[in-house]
């Protein structure tokens, strides 16, 4: 039986079940109701409208409404662009239609402007995009399900010297800025973790900050971490405190909230400055923070802890910082022993 439902973009869609048990949801391009029952009406005393498929713009406009309430603003604006993207591509056809080869096409064309990373990134959205058409019944398989990733080479990643971050933090202007940059190379925490930081997320009695999801801001996988602070994060942020106008902990003099792209921006312009690597962007400091630790003598397995990886094999990218620290294992091997 066919039915009609509202979706979050205000439009009501036709509620097709089909044969195989699945259902199909068609756009009635309606956000009035009484004209929806008519689109329903017409269908029933026309069912081969059964057969048509949304287009990809009408899929998306289903999509990135969704994405929102279940994703971190930064998860929907790479979404919203790899769909863009591929939307220009294909001159908005039909979702059914979208075939391999198409695909393949897009990727070279996509790669005359975009590195290999950056491509996987949008075909991995766009992956993940599709498994909902599959899910709501749009489509009976993922036209992406089956496409290659560019291969691209192991780098290690980049991070700051001791040296290096000292030239950074020295040539820093903006207070908020340079507290920033400290706070991130001390606790590894995210560039957004940083900018939605609150004085409620910090617990001075016990050494930590706790983040946890909020109405304009949804941690990694909506899951919440308690990050352990040293004695030179807790000192900053109380001096932070001392002056703080504002409920968050980073914000302009004036109190106004910093955004990611100026802070972003911002970063850039004194690396170039410096003139240091040009691939070191914000999220280095991260990096920063883990390679120290492993130099230090910290374990892959406290490092993911620290850093909130849900899986081991992020955190062995720092793996390569390891064998300096494993000169002693080796000297263990002695072939005279082993007759």
């Amino acid at each position: 039986m066919s039915t009609i439902f509202l979706r979050p973009n205000g439009i009501y869609y036709l509620v097709l079940k089909q044969r195989n048990g699945s259902r199909r949801w068609i756009s009635t391009k309606t956000r009035n109701r009484s004209e929806a029952l008519r689109v329903l009406a017409n269908h029933e005393s026309n069912p081969q409208i059964a057969e048509q498929y949304p287009r990809l713009s009408e899929f998306m406009n289903d999509l990135i409404p969704y994405t929102k309430s279940v994703m971190s603003s930064g998860t929907v604006s790479i979404y919203e662009k790899a769909f863009q993207f591929f939307l220009r591509f294909t001159t908005d056809i039909r979702i059914d239609k979208i075939t391999q080869r198409q695909i393949d096409l897009y990727k070279i064309k996509r790669l005359e402007t975009v590195k290999k990373t950056t491509l996987n990134i949008e075909l991995r959205s766009l992956r993940a995009g599709f498994e909902h058409a599959v899910r709501w019944g749009l489509l009976p398989e993922n036209p992406f399900r089956k496409t290659k990733l560019c291969s691209i080479d192991e780098k290690p990643p980049l991070f700051l010297s001791p040296i290096q971050y000292k030239t950074l933090i020295m040539s820093v202007k903006e207070p908020w800025l340079k507290q920033m940059i400290v706070l991130g190379a001390l606790t590894g925490l995210r560039r957004n973790e940083l900018l939605y930081l609150t004085w409620r997320n910090i617990d001075f009695e016990r050494r930590i900050i706790y983040l946890f999801s909020k109405p304009n801001f949804r941690t990694k996988n909506g899951k919440a971490r308690i990050v352990p602070l040293n004695e030179s994060a807790i000192k900053l942020l109380l001096l932070c405190n001392e002056v703080k106008t504002s409920e968050y902990v980073f914000s302009f003099a004036g109190g106004g909230p910093v955004t990611s792209q100026h802070v972003s921006r911002t970063f850039k312009k004194y690396i170039r400055e410096q003139n240091l690597d040009p691939g070191l962007t914000f999220h280095s400091l991260r990096h920063t923070f883990a390679s120290w630790l492993v130099q230090s003598g910290a374990t892959l397995f406290e490092v993911q802890k620290l850093m909130g990886h849900s899986n081991s094999r992020v955190t062995e990218i720092y793996s390569h910082l390891l064998p300096q620290t494993l000169h002693h294992v080796v000297q263990m091997i002695d072939p005279a022993r082993l007759q």
